[in-house]
């Protein structure tokens, strides 16, 4: 895992336990917590 968001789907943010979630922009990948970014 890189920094506090992980790679893949379903691992949890490590700042409030919320699963990760995957969006794509354009043709990139990109994983967010949707607790902590708004």
């Amino acid at each position: 895992m890189n920094g506090i968001y992980g790679e893949d789907v379903g691992e949890v943010c490590q700042v409030c336990d919320t699963p990760i979630q995957k969006s794509i922009i354009g043709q990139r990948g990109t994983f967010f917590c949707p607790r902590c970014q708004r």
